[in-house]
């Protein structure tokens, strides 16, 4: 089970990787002023807990199974 919980760990650990990876248009477009409100950032926020609750997930898995 513990190299269940590792794989899981490691799989964990690069989907919160990649989240924090953003493209230079990404970027510009989530750090711009735009008139009624920044579009852009919302749907990045909403994206990065949902990539952020899986990952994390994984990760508690992870950690229970190599308990075993």
């Amino acid at each position: 089970m513990a190299k269940i919980g590792l794989v899981l760990n490691f799989i964990g650990t690069v989907i919160l990787a990649f989240s924090l990876i953003k493209s230079n248009k990404t970027i510009k477009n989530e750090s711009g002023t735009y008139y009624g409100g920044n579009q852009y950032i919302e749907s990045s926020l909403i994206k990065n807990r949902r990539i952020a609750i899986v990952g994390l997930s994984f990760l508690a898995i992870g950690f229970i199974l190599q308990m075993f």
